[in-house]
C-alpha cells in the first residue's frame, strides 16, 4: 500500500476513506480531526457567501464599537488603584489622610499585599494575621547603612507631630515614641501595637527607676492615658496640657483594650477584651467597620 491515491488530496475526508477502504494507511485520529474542521469551515464559509452584507455591516459595527472603547480606554499604571477596593476603608483612609495632613505629607505610600496560599481559602484567619503580623514587624524593624549613617523606616516614614512641651527632654521622648503612620487590619487588635515600637529604649524621664511606669515605653504595653495620669506627680505643670492633646486627638488606652490574636501570649495584657475568656477573636466580626490605631483623630495631631 502506498499513499492516498485521491486527487482530491487536501480534503480530509478523501483521505479518511481512503484508509476505511483499505487503499491507503495514515494517521485516522489526525484525518477525523481535520475532516471535522474542514466541514465546520466549509459550513460557515457557505452561510458567510449567502450573507455577505450582512457579514460586513456586523464586522463593520464590531470595529466601531471596538475603536470606540480603545478612545475610552485608561492605561493604569498606579499598583495602588490596581489592587485597593474602590470606594472600600482603604480607599477612604487615604483620602481622609491626605486632607487632614496635606498632599505631600509622605511621597508614596508603600503596600504590604497579602493573599491565599491556596484558592478558596479564607485569608480572614487567626493565622493569616499573625502572618501579616510577622511580615509587617520585620518591614518595620528595616535598618541598612548608608552615607556612614544607618537609617531605619522610622527616618523615611511619616510620624504624627505633637505640639512642643517646651521642655527639651520631653519633646525628644514624645518625638520618639510617636511611630510610622499605617493603615493596616491589625489596628482591631492588641497585636497591631508590636510593629509600632519604639524599637529603641526611650524612657519618659531619662534616668528614673527601672519601675517607673515611664521607663521602657512600648505601644504593645502603653496605655497612654493611665500613664498621664500617673505622671501628674512628676510633671504637674504639664498635666492639664498632655490631657488636653490625648483628649483632642482621640487617644486613650491605645491598643490595651484591643482582643488579642493569641490570648494565651504571656504579653497579651490583662486588659484585653479576650484576656480572661481565652477565646480567639472572630477576624471577620472584628474587621466589620474598620478600626483606628491610637489616635482617633489623626488631624487633631497634625
Amino acid at each position: 500500500m502506498s499513499g492516498v491515491p485521491s486527487k482530491n488530496f487536501a480534503w480530509a475526508a478523501e483521505g479518511l476513506r481512503e484508509i476505511d477502504q483499505g487503499h491507503a494507511r495514515g494517521n485516522r485520529k489526525a484525518l477525523v480531526v481535520r475532516s471535522w474542521l474542514q466541514t465546520l469551515l466549509k459550513k460557515h464559509g457557505g452561510i458567510v457567501q449567502r450573507h455577505c452584507g450582512k457579514v460586513i455591516l456586523f464586522g463593520f459595527l464590531a470595529l466601531i464599537v471596538s475603536a470606540i472603547g480603545l478612545i475610552k480606554a485608561e492605561l493604569e499604571t498606579n499598583a495602588e488603584n490596581l489592587w485597593i477596593e474602590v470606594d472600600g476603608r482603604l480607599e477612604k483612609e487615604l483620602e481622609y489622610t491626605k486632607k487632614a495632613l496635606g498632599e505631600g505629607y509622605g511621597g508614596t505610600n508603600e503596600l504590604l499585599i497579602q493573599t491565599p496560599n491556596m484558592e478558596g481559602t479564607n485569608i480572614l484567619s487567626v493565622k493569616a494575621m499573625q502572618r501579616h503580623l510577622d511580615i509587617l514587624s520585620r518591614v518595620t524593624n528595616i535598618s541598612v547603612e548608608m552615607f556612614d549613617q544607618t537609617w531605619t523606616m522610622k527616618d523615611i516614614c511619616y510620624t504624627l507631630s505633637l505640639p512642643p512641651m517646651n521642655m527639651g527632654s520631653l519633646d525628644d521622648t514624645l518625638s520618639q515614641l510617636m511611630p510610622c503612620v499605617m493603615i493596616t487590619p491589625l489596628d482591631c487588635f492588641w497585636d497591631g501595637a508590636k510593629p509600632l515600637g519604639p524599637h529603641i529604649k526611650v524612657d519618659l524621664a531619662p534616668g528614673s527607676n527601672k519601675n517607673s511606669p515611664g521607663t521602657n515605653l512600648k505601644w504593645k504595653r502603653l496605655n497612654p492615658m493611665e500613664l498621664v495620669n500617673e505622671m501628674k506627680v512628676v510633671v504637674p505643670e504639664l498635666y492639664e496640657k498632655m490631657m488636653g492633646l490625648l483628649k483632642e486627638a482621640g487617644i486613650t488606652s491605645g491598643y490595651m483594650e484591643k482582643p488579642c490574636l493569641d490570648p494565651y501570649d504571656p504579653e497579651c495584657p490583662k486588659t484585653a477584651s479576650n484576656y480572661k475568656t481565652k477565646k480567639k477573636p472572630d477576624i471577620g466580626v472584628e474587621l466589620t467597620g474598620g478600626c483606628q490605631g491610637f489616635a482617633k483623630k489623626v488631624s487633631g495631631l497634625a
